[in-house]
């Protein structure tokens, strides 16, 4: 249940929140003490003598340190409170330090956390080309349940934008040589028609010319293009599936 009591304890804070949400409430509370400590320490001694001081100023300027005239032994004030402040400022942040270790450990060492898979998982990067092999990361740590190896995946993804072209080309000559077979239609006898028809949905025409063609390098024989890109398109799902299983990620369960 949501008190305004639980609001201000830290356990509760803790358990609703991450762990750097945590430590970002509390910076903020460690800066709103600071500040007052320095109000505190600041405006009740320094406020009354600079105001008391014959440096002739006016208006806000009179409780400033500009007001202070002759009297130099004034400064003395200032350099003792700044000594104070910046005394504080140094305990606060030794004693921050020893709580942020304290809680760290202890957040670290709790079921709740230690069940989450983000805190049993280890990155290890730059890893010698001898050991990025399952069986020469179990000999180095024999305890873990899962291995993950990742392997440069440029080839793999070279090949995928390569099918992705061949797709793209397949589909406009299909569409293509469907707007032919349409426009053929319209040219011909009843009987044409239907053989078109009957070509049509079996992917072929009467007239070869309703099927596109297209050049495989510049000065390269013509070539069907639908039949083709068919070929080349289960080439590369080959190439593809090969590179897949060669590139995979390596694991291994316990």
């Amino acid at each position: 249940m949501l008190t305004s009591s639980n609001l201000f304890r830290e356990s509760y804070i803790l358990n609703k929140t991450s762990l750097d949400g945590f430590l970002f409430l509390r910076f903020l509370k460690i800066i709103i003490l600071i500040s007052l400590v320095g109000t505190l320490i600041t405006f009740p001694i320094l406020l009354p003598i600079n105001a008391t001081g014959d440096g002739g100023e006016t208006g806000l300027d009179v409780i400033s340190i500009s007001n202070i005239g002759s009297e130099t032994n004034r400064y003395f004030a200032h350099a003792i409170c700044a000594w104070i402040f910046y005394g504080f400022i140094l305990l606060v942040i030794y004693r921050e330090q020893v709580y942020f270790i304290a809680l760290r450990n202890s957040y670290a060492t709790t079921r709740t956390f230690s069940s989450r898979v983000s805190a049993r998982t280890l990155l290890i990067t730059c890893i010698p080309e001898h050991h990025r092999n399952v069986e020469a990361m179990l000999i180095l740590f024999s305890d873990v349940r899962r291995i993950w190896i990742n392997v440069d995946s440029k080839e793999l993804s070279e090949a995928v934008e390569s099918r992705d072209k061949i797709v793209t080309n397949l589909e406009s000559a299909e569409m293509k040589y469907i707007q032919n077979v349409v426009k053929s239609r319209g040219q011909r006898s009843n009987k044409e028609n239907r053989d078109v028809e009957r070509g049509a949905s079996n992917n072929r025409s009467s007239d070869p010319k309703d099927r596109p063609t297209k050049r495989i390098k510049f000065f390269g024989k013509k070539v069907d293009t639908i039949t083709w890109s068919s070929e080349e398109l289960s080439r590369h799902n080959q190439e593809i599936r090969t590179l897949q299983e060669r590139s995979h990620t390596q694991q291994v369960t316990q």
